[in-house]
């Protein structure tokens, strides 16, 4: 048991305090009462890996809550399922609330017949059953105040973020409900990962660490990659950045940032790697790129790439090149923070 890492907040007895017993699909809190804004202190992972890469989670402790989504799907037209049905699933670590402005998949439960909003109440309170009684319902004053369940979009999704079984025409098993303050995801597919967030003020939610600045516009996908690598090739020193958008798996909200938001949002915990590759050298998809910015790659001079710990480590070849020279310049958050602080969020 050794990958566990236990960590204790306050002290026991003398006001409040948390101990978070966290390791690999598991996210326990115990501790005094949490009244910060969030239900269960922060958001929660958890998951049991029987059934993995089989339909239906044979044996798999939270199979009920999959079963509650078909339930749900089941009560409703054609042409709703067809609404609530999207290609591809957003990566499952990507439960920063939205707020009032936020964009959700699917249809509002709301705008579903009764018998079908009722299905959505008892599959949220399957999931919130999970927890002790006084947090179960903290978390439902939380959801109450911005809607309920009724606040919330309901979708399933054909194949995961990273990939895996297509459901087709057979019941998904990836579903997410979310809204302003909210999101419950469940990932089936590939391998079982199931994550709650639940705030209760969408313009303050709840965010730690050290004041950064101010964001003048919510950053996801796209946006937030580009400013991953902005912030990569300033930080650095470096000519220019390869960040791969299969790691994009978090958002900035607008508003203010905390240095917690930006662990949320590179939530990899990658290292920031300047790479020196000849342009001779340089693969052809980013020389490619380069030229489409006005930086054509000259065959004898020498350039600074920066990128991830894991591409460097795996994918170097095929997205930069051939490297001469690497240097770890620490951890790509503290560069993110360090961006952030000193130059803001605009790319």
């Amino acid at each position: 048991m050794n990958f566990l890492q236990l960590l204790l907040f306050g002290t026991p007895g003398r006001g409040p305090w948390q101990m978070l017993l966290s390791g690999i699909h598991l996210n326990l809190r115990v501790g005094s009462p949490i009244r910060e804004g969030t239900a269960f202190g922060g958001p929660q992972v958890y998951g049991d890996q029987r059934g993995d890469h089989r339909a239906g989670l044979p044996g798999n402790l939270f199979r009920y809550q999959m079963q509650a989504a078909h339930e749900l799907i089941a009560g409703l037209t054609p042409a709703q399922r067809g609404a609530i049905r999207v290609a591809q699933a957003p990566p499952q670590t990507c439960i920063a609330v939205q707020g009032r402005g936020g964009q959700f998949d699917g249809l509002a439960v709301g705008q579903l017949p009764l018998q079908s909003r009722r299905r959505a109440q008892a599959l949220v309170g399957g999931i919130l059953d999970n927890y002790g009684a006084a947090g179960a319902a903290y978390a439902w004053e939380c959801l109450n105040r911005n809607g309920g369940v009724d606040g919330l979009h309901f979708a399933d999704y054909d194949v995961d973020f990273e990939g895996g079984r297509h459901a087709g025409l057979t019941p998904s098993q990836i579903f997410r409900l979310e809204g302003p303050a909210a999101v419950f995801h469940f990932r089936g597919e590939p391998h079982v990962h199931a994550f709650a967030c639940v705030e209760q003020n969408v313009d303050q939610p709840l965010s730690l660490g050290e004041v950064l600045g101010t964001n003048p516009a919510a950053l996801g996908g796209e946006s937030l990659r580009t400013w991953f690598q902005c912030a990569m090739v300033r930080q650095s020193a470096a000519d220019f950045a390869v960040y791969p958008s299969y790691s994009v798996v978090g958002r900035l909200r607008a508003g203010t940032i905390r240095t917690g938001d930006i662990w949320a949002a590179e939530n990899w915990v990658d290292d920031l790697i300047l790479c020196e590759v000849r342009g001779a050298d340089i693969a052809a998809s980013l020389g490619d790129l380069m030229r489409s910015r006005g930086n054509s790659p000259r065959p004898h001079s020498t350039y600074r790439i920066a990128t991830t710990g894991d591409v460097a480590a795996n994918a170097a070849e095929s997205r930069i090149g051939r490297i001469a020279n690497s240097r770890n310049c620490g951890l790509l958050r503290e560069a993110l923070a360090s961006q952030a602080r000193l130059q803001g969020f605009r790319a």
